[in-house]
């Protein structure tokens, strides 16, 4: 009996080789791998059931406990359910005295095999052989327990056999099974482990933009993975299975075979990189190269991960540029959302004189000079925020406290989203931009030997007087004042001089007038006073401004020191008084001129106001002039011949004598020689007279009478006139 239990035991443990091909079932359709696992059970359950061992009339023996038990235990309850399912099935049919024990032991074997399950999966215990050594006898055991409902006749017969042999046989059976099925599950899992782990890292590797190579020592091929799109010009399918000089040009399997023997050389991974055309143009890589701990078929092998850095290096070089760019000469400065200073450049600590480590995480109110409202602000800030800038001038204090202006202009950084990360500030001092301005505005508006205003502003601040006068009930006065006898002090002495009397007389004027009036260096030496805001009542205007003139006549008076001594100078004054009407600036100067010039006719160091006629008379006289240009461009001067005799009262000669017919009448020489003299048209004027003369005299010659006669011609004119000669013929 003991070798037929030993024989159904080995066909038990067949099961557990068979279980083998059906686990592999599982990855694919797990249920029906549990079906499976379940008939496959109960099927070498009937099969024991084919050959039992019986020791009395309708009571067999088998090894289905242990089939059973291990089903439930390692397959669950469908196993379980179906294994016990079909042997208590087939045991019912096979009928007998013992069937309906050989039922309650099958239910028992699957209920034990379910409870043992469950215990040790809830505490988490190990399968090991003294558990499943412990486990079979306590199955045998219950087993020989349920043999005790057998009828007592059989059970005399039968136990004394069975006990000992199930306990001894069954139980290292239950042990060898349980360990062949343990082996069969940690493999399935070890398996589905890898997998899995095979999956991921699949997955992972795929998913990486970096490209993977698995090469020999001999540079062979053995596995690339590239992101997608691939990179590679022929792909990935032209890297597998090559060798590197006919997967890469020669340069890069150079490069690589140079990686791969520094890491199988020193152990530690290695870096190198490469350019390579790729679908997207000349790319550069850089690898890293770590070797493989287990030979790949028998030679040392690398793993390569490369990773395309064209970008990488295309934004260090604009990083390299911006950080050139950055350090420019205006000042400038990063700050956060919240205007704390991130970063500033040399340039900034120029203009602040404040040192980076001074400022990083500052608040920029560090540089507020307290001039600006809150208004201003308010302003700057809503123009960032609606326009995305803001540029203007600004008052910042320096780190020594003293005040600077400076040129600020912000720009806002936002992200993808819209939203203000950043501002960047720059800023550039302009304080000698603004002396140089002050310089330039010095040099346009100022007289730079008297610091006074000069032509150019005295005409733009008469511009505004005279804009303002027309609107309003008041008078203005200008004071033109002429140096006398000026160029005999740079005659005299010298042009220092010169200069040093005309800084001490912008000095008295400036002495003299109030705040309000403006004194101008008009000329050489001539200086012009603006009076504003005077009495409505042109009568009084004219009172203040004289006396005004009187003051400054008084004040010229004094003596001036002049090169170690005191030197007397006088000037003459010119006044015109406007108000109302349309006056132009070029009238009222012209007035105050001829006021200027009529002073200096009455004998210098005076005063004299414009009056009308004096305006009409030059007015004449200029007219005058031009029309004796035009008499001489027309020959209308003509020649009246005047006898002269002697004292015998014989004629002797003629005298020729100018005169200038016009439509209203003669002109005589008293009238248009000066002017023609002061305009310098008596040269013209005495060749055309000459000529004249000189074509009668040719006349008289061919005249039978007047040709026998000596005649003498004398041409008078002023001894300014060297062209006028005496003619006699």
């Amino acid at each position: 009996m003991a070798l037929d239990l030993i024989t159904a035991t080995a066909l038990i443990l067949a099961l557990g080789y068979l279980q083998g091909f059906n686990t592999r079932l599982r990855r694919q359709r797990p249920m029906l791998a549990e079906w499976g696992t379940g008939i496959v059970a109960g099927a070498m359950c009937i099969i024991g059931m084919f050959m039992p061992i019986e020791l009395a009339g309708g009571v067999i023996f088998d090894a289905r406990t242990v089939v059973l038990s291990l089903a439930g235990f390692f397959g669950g309850v469908w196993v379980g359910l179906i294994a016990g399912v079909m042997a208590a099935a087939y045991r019912l049919y096979l009928g007998g005295a013992g069937a309906s024990v050989g039922v309650l032991v099958i239910i028992a074997a699957v209920l034990m095999g379910l409870g043992y399950r469950s215990l040790s999966h809830g505490r988490g215990w190990a399968i090991t052989p003294l558990h499943l050594l412990v486990f079979g006898v306590a199955v045998q055991l219950v087993s020989i327990a349920l043999f005790t409902l057998l009828p007592e006749v059989i059970l005399r017969q039968i136990f004394p056999q069975v006990a000992v042999l199930y306990v001894l046989v069954l139980s290292p059976a239950t042990v060898l099974l349980g360990l062949i099925l343990r082996g069969h599950e940690d493999r399935e899992h070890t398996n589905a482990a890898l997998a899995a782990s095979e999956a991921q890292l699949r997955a992972i590797t795929a998913a990486s933009p970096d490209t993977s190579l698995v090469i020999d020592e001999d540079g062979f091929i053995h596995d690339a993975v590239t992101p997608s799109p691939d990179p590679w010009p022929g792909g990935v399918e032209s890297l597998r299975s090559r060798r590197l000089h006919r997967a890469f040009p020669d340069e890069v399997a150079t490069a690589f075979e140079a990686g791969i023997a520094q890491a199988l050389r020193s152990g530690e991974p290695s870096l190198f990189e490469y350019a390579l055309d790729t679908s997207d143009g000349r790319r550069t890589f850089e690898a890293h190269a770590r070797i493989i701990d287990a030979p790949l078929q028998g030679r040392r092998a690398v793993l390569i991960v490369a990773r395309d850095i064209t970008r990488r290096l295309h934004i260090a070089e604009e990083l390299r540029v911006a950080a050139k760019a950055f350090e420019t000469q205006h000042g400038l400065l990063v700050t956060d959302v919240h205007k704390r200073i991130l970063r500033v450049n040399q340039a900034f600590t120029r203009v602040t004189g404040y040192p980076a480590e001074e400022v990083i995480g500052q608040p920029t109110s560090l540089l507020s000079s307290g001039r600006h409202d809150g208004n201003f602000f308010r302003q700057m800030w809503e123009q960032l925020r609606l326009y995305g800038g803001w540029e203007g001038e600004i008052l910042n204090r320096h780190r020594d406290g003293n005040l600077y202006p400076a040129r600020l202009t912000i720009s806002v950084v936002t992200n993808e989203s819209g939203a203000v990360t950043h501002y960047v500030g720059s800023l550039q001092d302009l304080t000698q931009t603004k002396q140089a301005e002050a310089e330039i505005h010095s040099l346009t508006l100022f007289d730079q030997l008297t610091s006074l205003p000069n032509r150019r502003q005295f005409t733009e601040r008469l511009h505004i007087t005279l804009s303002r006068h027309r609107e309003e009930p008041f008078h203005g006065a200008l004071i033109f004042i002429d140096l006398d006898d000026f160029k005999n002090i740079n005659d005299l002495f010298n042009h220092q001089t010169g200069d040093l009397l005309l800084q001490q007389v912008a000095q008295r004027l400036r002495n003299l007038l109030e705040p309000e009036h403006l004194a101008a260096r008009f000329g050489a030496d001539e200086f012009i006073v603006l009076l504003e805001n005077l009495p409505a009542d042109a009568f009084d205007a004219q009172a203040l401004a004289e006396r005004t003139g009187h003051a400054l006549l008084e004040c010229f008076r004094r003596p001036f020191f002049l090169e170690q001594q005191y030197r007397q100078v006088s000037a003459s004054i010119g006044i015109t008084v406007f108000g109302g009407g349309q006056q132009l600036i070029d009238e009222l100067l012209l007035q105050a001129d001829l006021a200027m010039h009529q002073a200096k006719r009455c004998g210098k160091g005076r005063l004299h106001f414009f009056d009308p006629a004096m305006q009409q008379q030059v007015t004449t006289r200029l007219q005058l002039e031009d029309d004796i240009r035009q008499g001489i461009r027309r020959q209308e001067f003509t020649l009246y011949y005047q006898p002269q005799v002697d004292g015998q009262g014989r004629v002797s000669g003629a005298e020729a004598l100018v005169r200038w017919p016009r439509e209203h009448g003669v002109v005589p020489p008293g009238e248009f020689i000066p002017i023609a003299e002061a305009a310098g048209l008596m040269p013209a004027l005495g060749k055309q007279i000459l000529r004249q003369v000189c074509q009668q005299l040719a006349a008289w010659r061919s005249d039978p009478i007047l040709g026998a006669l000596r005649i003498s011609v004398n041409v008078r004119a002023p001894r300014s006139s060297p062209d006028f000669e005496t003619s006699r013929a």
